[in-house]
C-alpha cells in the first residue's frame, strides 16, 4: 500500500530534526559532515516521495531524459559514505 505525503514527511523528520540539532545545538558534528548527511536524508525522502506517487518523476534533463529518481541514485552513490551512513544509522537509533 502506498503510503501518503504525511507518512513520508513523519517518517523522515525526525530524523532531520536530530540532525539539525547534533549540529546547530549540540555542536557534536562538523559542517561537512552534517551538509553529507543532510542531502543524503533529503534525497532519500524524495526518493521515497517519487516511489509512493506523492511527487511525480519529473524528467531533469531533455538530452539524456534523465528522470529525477535516477538523478537520485547517481547522488546518493557518491554522498552515502560510511560516515554519513553511520550518522543516519546513529540518528535512527536517538
Amino acid at each position: 500500500m502506498s503510503k501518503t505525503r504525511k507518512d513520508v514527511d513523519d517518517a523522515w523528520k525526525p530524523l532531520h530534526d536530530k540532525l539539525t540539532r547534533l549540529y546547530y545545538v549540540e555542536k557534536k558534528i562538523s559542517r561537512e559532515l552534517f551538509e553529507k548527511a543532510h542531502a543524503v536524508l533529503w534525497l532519500l525522502h524524495e526518493k521515497e516521495s517519487i516511489e509512493n506517487g506523492v511527487l511525480p518523476d519529473y524528467e531533469v534533463d531533455e538530452i539524456t531524459r534523465q528522470k529525477r529518481s535516477r538523478q537520485i541514485v547517481e547522488l546518493l552513490s557518491i554522498l552515502q559514505t560510511h560516515d554519513v551512513v553511520s550518522l543516519i544509522e546513529q540518528l535512527r537509533k536517538l
